[in-house]
């Protein structure tokens, strides 16, 4: 089934945030008490970026799953294109769902709408087994793939007994952005604050291989790393790291300690400024304001494009830990930064080179039937979207060329035309043009139905390629998605 490929990629995130959690027991108790002091109702986790939302969630639910509860959940990650889109959570908690109910012969609805909707009747009608309570965690609402449209909750108000819905998402203690606006009026909330003190000493005990564990009982050290860092988890993160590199190189920790400036902002702009320092391309800046623009993940030969590298210069970067530090490289050819905040503050500090690195996307991806970059073929609508540059949004909806790259190089994305259709049609919704509102509705079924006789599920399958078989299938009715899946088996 392909919403397997989705819970494959939220699995992964899980287990790259369970391998050093410490400091959040007051939190941890807090979601506790949540579920058992209440008979149902909504949680919402917020904190700003860098905080820890998500190895908080993970590292609760890792631990809470073997208990009388079962939990459903679902991440949102910028560094996971598959993981973003509204349709992607719907299809994957729905599936974990009818695991919870012991459904094994029910398809799941294919349009984001019927998913809705089975989503609030199947909780509405079951409510929670009587042997296990229901939790559904959905995290990190603000990496929702169109952000401008908030992921409403498709549950029913008020929860039935024994169901209980957790979300998560970056924002200040006071602040109501867009994307809660379905979440704050019905929610208990939980705020997450800085790292106590004595969390640190675990920390040190717990980082690399050991080689910072002497210093976590040296009071001194200990009180000095907590007034630099402040308590901040992602700057906690990075500068242990440095210290333990440091350490392995058997270096003066405690002098590279006393260098560190307060705040991860100035730590970051410090960390930059050695970069000057270091033998490598001057087109590592280029990289760097290309990594702070992009919307999704990057492929080395778009960078190579880009930025006019070559391998033997992006191999330069690769064993260069002060830049690789900063980076989730995948494969030795995928590249993003390793957390949303780092391409804000990388953004900042770059100024001009991050906003010619903008340019310079654009245009690359406005090339895409010259290279056909999977990058360009994803994300150039959402590019021409924010930069208001209508007009060529709609010439690209309308291009069939296209929309048939889109089917033909990512097989297993069928729903991108789509995507870039409803772009086009949210566009022309918030300039009122009723004219063109009309024609991407038009132009959306009859792609639909175009796909129905172009391509089918065994012409994919035919193909070599049993994703994209199996997502096809999901543009017919229920009725007919079964006959395909016989039909395929």
């Amino acid at each position: 089934q392909p919403e397997w490929e989705v819970s494959d990629k939220v699995e992964h995130i899980i287990n790259e945030r369970t391998h050093l959690f410490v400091g959040r027991c007051k939190e941890t108790q807090a979601l506790d008490n949540f579920l058992s002091e209440n008979s149902s109702g909504v949680m919402l986790v917020k904190a700003e970026a860098g905080f820890g939302k998500t190895t908080l969630l993970a590292n609760w639910l890792k631990s809470r799953q073997k208990n009388n509860c079962f939990i459903a959940y679902h991440l949102f990650s910028q560094r996971n294109d598959k993981t973003r889109s509204a349709k992607s959570a719907y299809r994957n908690l729905l599936r974990q769902l009818y695991d919870y109910y012991e459904i094994y012969h029910k398809q799941l609805p294919s349009e984001i709408d019927e998913l809705r909707a089975a989503l609030y009747n199947i909780l509405k009608e079951r409510g929670a087994r009587e042997d296990k309570i229901l939790v559904i965690l959905i995290d990190a609402l603000d990496e929702l793939e169109d952000i401008d449209i908030p992921f409403s909750l498709p549950f029913p108000t008020p929860l039935p007994n024994n169901v209980f819905v957790i979300g998560s998402a970056r924002a200040s203690e006071a602040e109501e952005p867009k994307y809660l606006e379905n979440w704050i009026e019905q929610s208990h909330n939980l705020h997450l604050k800085r790292l106590p003190k004595f969390a640190l000493t675990d920390w040190l005990k717990r980082t690399g291989e050991g080689e910072l564990a002497a210093f976590a009982d040296d009071n001194n050290f200990v009180t000095q790393l907590d007034e630099i860092t402040q308590g901040f988890p992602l700057y906690i993160s990075y500068l242990t790291d440095e210290l333990s590199y440091a350490a392995k190189q058997e270096k003066d920790v405690h002098s590279i300690l006393a260098e560190t400036p307060q705040g991860f902002e100035k730590y970051v702009k410090q960390q930059l400024k050695r970069l000057d320092e270091i033998e490598l391309p001057d087109e590592r800046w280029q990289f760097f304001a290309l990594l702070t623009v992009a919307k999704g993940v990057l492929e080395k030969s778009d960078v190579k494009a880009i930025t006019k590298m070559c391998d033997r210069q992006l191999r330069r970067l690769h064993q260069c830990w002060q830049v690789t530090r900063w980076m989730k490289i995948t494969e030795g050819k995928y590249y993003a930064f390793a957390h949303p905040l780092l391409g804000t503050m990388f953004a900042k500090e770059l100024g001009d080179d991050a906003e010619d690195a903008l340019q310079k996307l654009i245009d690359y991806c406005s090339g895409w039937h010259e290279h056909q970059s999977s990058y360009a073929l994803r994300h150039y609508p959402e590019h021409l979207r924010d930069e208001e540059q209508w007009d060529d949004l709609y010439a690209l909806a309308r291009n069939r060329g296209f929309v048939d790259a889109q089917s033909e190089q990512l097989l297993n994305e069928p729903d991108l035309p789509l995507k870039t259709m409803q772009i086009a049609l949210s566009c022309a919704a918030e300039e009122d043009n009723a004219a063109l509102i009309a024609e991407f509705m038009l132009l959306h079924a009859r792609w639909i139905e175009d796909k129905k006789v172009k391509e089918s599920s065994l012409d994919a399958l035919r193909k070599g390629s049993l994703k994209r078989a199996l997502k096809l299938v999901e543009i017919y009715e229920v009725e007919r998605q079964i006959l395909w899946y016989l039909l395929l088996v």
